[in-house]
């Protein structure tokens, strides 16, 4: 095993730590309340600059954050209403089971980015992963993800990768 192998194994490790104290239903909730606060305040702040009847100079990003906020507490505050009910009707160690679960596959994805990255652009990175089971394995998964990624961004990306190299 090699230094890149132990660091793989320490985030999967804390990532999967993590989610299991948190729980599946307070991870996704986070998650959702990060994209919908941003959806929203994106869609909607200019109406709600005129309804709190923001005039002044940054009302615009004012509205913003405050329609984000807003949006995030909502959803977070749903969130642990389910979770208060998993509670209650004895299902919380099956939500955190299943955030250990998701808490991995979260770490999992850092690894594979980490490594893909490392592999392109760290000067002596190829020879890291490739000689590390955990970089192999992660390699060869973010080659599988970079062929969902448009050609014209997955050329630039690899040929500036091998520019560093």
């Amino acid at each position: 095993m090699t230094a890149l192998d132990y660091v793989v194994i320490a985030i999967l490790a804390i990532f999967g730590i993590v989610g299991f104290w948190r729980g599946l239903v307070s991870q996704l909730a986070s998650l959702l309340a990060i994209i919908a606060g941003f959806v929203v305040a994106r869609t909607y702040y200019r109406e709600v600059m005129v309804f709190l009847n923001f005039t002044f100079e940054y009302g615009h990003l004012a509205a913003f954050a405050v329609t984000y906020v807003a949006v995030f507490l909502l959803v977070r505050v749903a969130g642990m209403i389910i979770e208060f009910i998993l509670r209650a009707v004895k299902l919380s160690l099956f939500n955190r089971f299943l955030g250990l679960f998701l808490g991995a596959v979260k770490g999992a994805i850092l690894c594979l980015v980490i490594v893909y990255l490392l592999f392109l652009f760290y000067p002596g990175g190829e020879r890291i992963v490739t000689r590390s089971p955990a970089g192999r394995y992660f390699l060869r998964a973010g080659q599988e993800v970079m062929t969902l990624i448009p050609d014209d961004v997955r050329k630039k990306l690899e040929r500036a990768g091998k520019s560093v190299i």
